[in-house]
Formats: structure tokens, sequence, C-alpha cells
């Protein structure tokens, strides 16, 4: 752009006005009027023509030259400003009076365009400040809207949903399911006889052991629970039934729902502790006590094992089928037994138990052995269990443990990666904006 034989040159998006002065006969035409005010001549070839100097401010050279400066005037040689008074004749005052209205007028014009220019370039250099100071359209945030960078909601969400894995969704997966079933079997021998002097039996057992859920919801499940002990011809050793009240997550018996007041765990419960339990479930008819032994390692799985007993148990509701009890006895049982418990699941994957039962009056006191036994789980039990145990570990342990954690270190990642591109983008040049201007040769 060319105001008045000045060239404004915008370089690098950078509002800097840049000025040269060139040799046209705007200039010549002002300069001679100028020297012709002041009486003196216009040295020939003044200033000399130059090719457009950018190292040095256009604006004071301009001034300094045109507007006969002492700066300017000191380039010259004193030689060269002093000059003779010309012959003053009528023909020279009045080229001089032509000269002198035309230099008033293309300096009136010079002076306009001059302004206009100082102001485009304040108004650019604010615009520019601006862009330095906020990082222009190159430094916006990806995605911004109102300020908000896009990847910081994403890294929100991502921790969100590994607030609610770990702490809704994977409690509701400990639950014991609206339609629990389980059915276990055991391999069992038997020394029996019915009456405290009647002859001893010797006979291999079977043993079947069902919980099903009759009613359930979110706080309580109604269970029935039934053992069976017989022999092959199907004559009942040993019978427990009940109807148990069950927490879904903590498998403790709750009172006021079955047909007994009882207390203790129906189940092992998940993430079974290093401690001593008190069960109550189906395979006696009374509670006995589970204490912590040691931990191993079953099939690949980490277990705590377990040793009950129960000693002195009033096992009358069992053995009601018997002729003398309860009217003239009562039953008494005294077991141990191991438990192989998962750690994680809270699921027995192998179960042994021996006993023995006798008659024994209402305090207590025995009178004679009745039942010898030993129990163990069958191989296609044990079989059965070691799956869902595996089963349930893995669940648990994705919902618990690994998925919340992949979640928390992908939000971590979305966060570490969107900052690092920020201030990658932050420090890139800004682009300048298009002006239309071609650069300036000098550059």
């Amino acid at each position: 752009m060319e105001l008045g034989g000045c060239r404004l040159w915008q370089t690098q998006g950078q509002w800097r006005r840049r000025m040269v002065v060139c040799q046209t006969e705007q200039f010549a035409r002002l300069k001679s009027a100028l020297w012709g005010l002041t009486r003196k001549r216009v040295p020939p070839n003044f200033p000399p023509a130059r090719e457009p100097n950018c190292g040095v401010s256009a604006q004071a050279e301009s001034w300094h030259e045109v507007a006969g400066h002492p700066l300017g005037q000191r380039r010259l040689q004193s030689s060269e400003l002093i000059a003779k008074k010309p012959v003053v004749t009528v023909s020279s005052l009045r080229s001089q009076a032509h000269s002198a209205q035309n230099g008033q007028a293309n300096a009136t014009t010079l002076m306009r365009s001059i302004e206009s220019a100082n102001r485009r370039g304040r108004g650019s250099q604010t615009q520019t400040m601006q862009n330095e100071t906020t990082g222009g359209d190159e430094f916006k945030p990806m995605g911004a809207k109102h300020g908000v960078p896009r990847f910081l909601p994403l890294a929100l969400g991502l921790w969100l949903v590994a607030g609610v894995t770990r702490f809704w969704i994977a409690p509701q997966m400990t639950q014991l399911p609206a339609d629990y079933t389980e059915e276990t079997s055991y391999v069992a021998r038997g020394r029996y006889r019915d009456t405290p002097d009647g002859a001893w039996e010797k006979f291999d057992l079977v043993v079947r052991r069902v919980d099903q859920t009759l009613v359930a919801s979110t706080d309580h499940a109604i269970i029935q629970g039934d053992t069976h002990w017989t022999t092959n011809t199907g004559e009942v050793t040993y019978e427990s039934a009940g109807i148990y009240g069950v927490d879904p997550r903590t498998r403790t018996n709750l009172s006021g729902y079955g047909n007994v007041q009882r207390t203790g765990q129906f189940l092992f419960p998940p993430h079974v502790r290093r401690a001593t339990y008190r069960l109550w479930d189906p395979f006696y008819s009374g509670a006995r006590t589970a204490t912590f032994s040691h931990a191993a390692t079953l099939q690949g799985l980490p277990v705590y094992v377990f040793n009950c007993h129960v000693n002195a148990l009033d096992d009358t509701p069992a053995y009601a089928f018997l002729r003398d009890v309860p009217e003239r006895y009562r039953a008494y049982s005294t077991g141990t037994g191991k438990a192989w418990v998962e750690q994680v699941s809270g699921i027995v994957i192998d179960f042994e138990d021996t006993g023995k039962s006798y008659f024994g009056a209402a305090t207590g006191k025995p009178a004679a052995d009745f039942y010898f036994w030993s129990a163990r789980y069958t191989p296609q039990t044990k079989s059965a269990q070691i799956q869902r145990a595996r089963s349930a570990r893995l669940r648990l342990l994705t919902l618990e443990n690994w998925l919340p954690s992949a979640l928390l270190l992908a939000g971590l990642g979305t966060l570490a990666l969107g900052l690092r591109r920020r201030e990658s983008r932050r420090a890139m040049p800004p682009n300048p904006p298009s002006t239309g201007v071609l650069p300036s040769p000098c550059i």
C-alpha cells in the first residue's frame, strides 16, 4: 500500500509501520516549495535516490529531510547548503509562488495520509497485543466452549465411571442372586444304630445339601435349606431342614425371617477375613464355630482354611425320626471339620467333616453313642465349586480393582495429554492474519 509515495510494510504478524522515502516527483515538488519559501536553492538530487532503508526509522528520516529539520540539514555539506542569492525576477517569483501552493497542498495531503496510517497502526498494535496476550486463535484450547477444554470433561467422565463401577456396580454384583440355588454332594461313610443297645451297622452314605431361594428383595432373601443323609437303600440317618432369612450382601442370618431365631453366617461372606465365624447352616441343625487356621493354595486358587467344630450340640430336631427321640432321650452331636474358602468370593471349594452323635439326658449327660460319620465333597462337587469360585473371583476383581484402576489411569492420561498438547500449541508462534499485503523485500 502506498501513501504519498511512502510504503507501509506489514511482516510476520506484527503491525509495525515502516515508511520508506522514495525519490518521487511529489517529494521533489514539496522539497522545492519548502526550499523556495526559505529562499534556499534545492540542491540537485536531494535527497539522493536510494533503496528503501528498513533498518532506520522511516518516520524520523522523512520528517528530518522533508521539513528541513536541522538533523536532516546536517547531512549536507555547508558548501552545498549555502548558495548565492538567485536573481529575483517576476517569472521566478510567480514560479516560487506556484510551487509554494502546490507544496502546501501536497504537504496537507501527506499529513492526512500519515495521520490515517498512524490511527490504523495504533489499532493494529492494540489487536496484536491482545492476540499475543490471549495467544490468538491458535492458542484457544482444543474444542474450547466457554473456556472449558474438551479433554477436561472427558477425564472427569472417566473418573466418574470408575467411582460408579467401584462403589455401586461392584457391591451389586457381590449380592446373592435373586434366583440363588446351590447343591452340594458328599462322599460319606457311617456306623449307625437306632437304639442305645442296638447292633452297629456300617454302610456308605449318600449326603446331599440343597439351598434354594424362595423370596428375594434388596435387603433380605428367604432361603430353604435341606441336608439329607441316607443309606444306599434310602434309609434316613440324619435330616436337617429349615427356612433361613439371609442378608444378600453379608450372608448373615437375619432374625425374624426364618422358622428359628438364628444368628451368625449362613454362608461365608465375600472378602472373607482371617477371623472366627459363627456358622448356622443346614449342615447341622444348630450353630457351629469356624476358626481361621492358615492360608493355602488349592487348584491355583488362594484359600483360607478354617477349622470347624461343634461340641455337645442339641441335635434333637435332626433325629426326631428315631423311636426314643425326644420322648426318652435327647440327641447331641460333636464334630470337627475343615473348610477351604476362596478368599475373594467366599465360596467353599472343599469341605470335610467327622463326628459322632449320642443319646443323652436333658442335662446333656451322655447315655450311649449311636452314630459315627465322616464326609467330604465329591470330586464333581469340588470341581464345580472351584469353577464357581474362579468365575466369581474374576468378576469381583475386575469390577472392584482392575476396571476402576484402568478408568482412573485413562482419565489421568487424558488430562496429561490434553495439557501437553495445549502447552505445545501455546509454544508455537501465532499465524499472522491475512491482510493481502505482500511481505517486505527487506526481510
